[in-house]
């Protein structure tokens, strides 16, 4: 351990990992060069580590979160106090390595989620799961909408931290409002073409079979969101309850963010099939020197 390291355990309050779980993965190549005392070395890896094995949780989240719940699967490597701490090995296990530092200036304690084999073995056989996870464990997201979705996750966890049920609020709205954007690809989408394009999306969740009712959109955004978006007002004197539209807000991210990903896969493999077809080799199109005959059985067709 560095000496930074030993420095932030002191105000660690979890000095040991009792009744918590392990979450283990293989880091890319170069990821981590050498094992070294630096502490400004092993902050970047620490950063490093704890955002993917964030982004890993945050799919597992997806999954095990029910909106209006005030518990938490917890973070990364917490060791309380707003302490982060990961071990790094080799292949051998000759070498490891611990490093710790506080990464947040306070933390919300909430009591552990605790969920059986049973209860979350339905989940390895959703495609939305299974193609969360082929995204994540590749080590980045190139395609735009898939990149959205780990960003929308990531802004989920982060919102959970706001104390603020106004901000928390906004922070959810304007997270569908950029699903919604990027699924009808105009990016100034407003008003009522937006509530419907809001609604659609969450209704293409069809594995939760979810009917979002564009009424219920149209409450939120008109009734609720405006004015806590352009008034200094909050949600007791606009007269609505507040834990109950975060609930429905957090309900409808959710099926947004499951949509989001059932479309890009049926658009991705309608334009894989457009490809190939597009691919096809006809005898004019033949690649073959002009002056050499062409044999019909050496002519490549996809």
């Amino acid at each position: 351990m560095d000496d930074l390291t030993m420095q932030t355990l002191r105000s660690a309050t979890v000095p040991r990992m009792r009744d918590l779980s392990c979450i283990a993965w293989e880091l890319p190549e170069r990821t981590v060069t050498s094992f070294t005392t630096d502490p400004a070395t092993n902050s970047a890896v620490l950063s490093r580590l704890v955002s993917a094995g964030e982004q890993i949780l945050d799919i597992i989240r997806l999954f095990l979160f029910k909106p209006g719940e005030d518990s938490s699967i917890g973070r990364v490597g917490s060791l309380g106090g707003g302490v982060s701490g990961v071990w790094l090995g080799d292949d051998d296990g000759s070498h490891c390595q611990f490093i710790a530092r506080k990464t947040s200036r306070f933390q919300l304690v909430q009591q552990p989620l605790r969920r059986g084999l049973k209860e979350v073995r339905h989940i390895y056989n959703d495609d939305v799961f299974r193609e969360l996870c082929s995204v994540v464990c590749s080590g980045s997201a190139r395609d735009e909408t898939l990149a959205l979705v780990l960003h929308s996750l990531r802004t989920f966890r982060e919102s959970r931290d706001l104390q603020s049920e106004e901000a928390r609020f906004l922070r959810l709205g304007s997270m569908a409002e950029s699903l919604a954007k990027r699924h009808t690809r105009q990016e100034r989408l407003s008003g009522p073409k937006l509530r419907k394009a809001i609604a659609e999306v969450a209704c293409s969740n069809t594995l939760d079979d979810i009917d979002i009712q564009e009424a219920t959109v149209r409450e939120l955004w008109d009734q609720v969101r405006n004015p806590l978006t352009h008034t200094a007002q909050n949600f007791a004197s606009i007269g609505h309850d507040a834990k109950q539209d975060i609930a429905t807000m957090e309900k409808l991210t959710f099926n947004m963010i499951k949509g989001t990903v059932l479309n890009w896969r049926i658009d991705f493999t309608n334009e894989d099939s457009d490809a190939s077809a597009d691919e096809t080799v006809t005898p004019a199109e033949s690649t073959s020197h002009p002056d050499m005959p062409i044999d019909a059985d050496e002519i490549p067709f996809k």
